[in-house]
């Protein structure tokens, strides 16, 4: 008996260099640096790909770049509220050198277990990954069977990687996501079951 099998594949790029340094900015919305537009669009010239469908933060330091691949592909661009970054609260703008050299002790809090100790009037990652798990299912809803690019966070990708390979969540910030990452995931359903891989992380071309 012949089984039917459908693939899906997520295409997750993280935006690049942004104005304001290194600093927290989670939902501070700033630009792109010129390299930092410049490294996103080299990274997916060398990786020679198309996609049914763009789905990018509302954030520009995403949203900018996502509009100059839709103007230039013509591939349908959606602004997707539940993928912009995680509101880092009171760390807003601030330095991340000046809170290690603090000591703060919420920072290291949060450091050692970031899945039980959220940001001062920040985010925390349960409910981060519950508005992902919501737009994962629309996804597959709406895009099964399609090669999808998503443009987006590192604390997002993070959450959204550990959460589709079944991991505890405490255990998101183990991935290296650094700017302009490019990882792929590939959705695979049949009438019974689905299998979700990991098909590539921080590809380069």
């Amino acid at each position: 008996m012949n089984t039917t099998m459908t693939a899906t594949y997520i295409d997750i790029l993280r935006h690049s260099e942004c104005e304001g340094g290194h600093i927290f900015r989670g939902k501070t919305d700033v630009a792109l640096l010129p390299k930092g537009l410049q490294d996103m669009q080299d990274r997916i010239a060398a990786l020679d790909q198309s996609w049914d469908c763009i789905i990018s933060s509302p954030l520009v330091r995403c949203r900018e770049y996502a509009e100059h691949l839709h103007a230039q592909t013509g591939t349908t661009l959606i602004i997707e509220p539940r993928i912009q970054e995680m509101s880092f609260g009171d760390w807003e703008g601030v330095k991340i050198d000046q809170l290690i050299a603090s000591a703060n002790l919420s920072f290291l809090k949060w450091q050692q277990n970031p899945a039980n100790h959220s940001p001062p009037g920040g985010e925390p990652l349960a409910d981060v990954k519950v508005r992902l798990e919501q737009f994962f299912i629309d996804l597959m809803e709406n895009h099964a069977g399609k090669q999808v690019l998503l443009v987006t966070h590192g604390g997002v990708i993070r959450v959204l990687l550990s959460y589709l390979l079944n991991m505890p969540l405490q255990y998101a910030t183990c991935f290296d996501v650094p700017y302009a990452c490019f990882s792929r995931v590939g959705v695979f359903d049949d009438e019974k079951n689905r299998v979700i891989k990991l098909l590539a992380h921080n590809l380069t071309g």
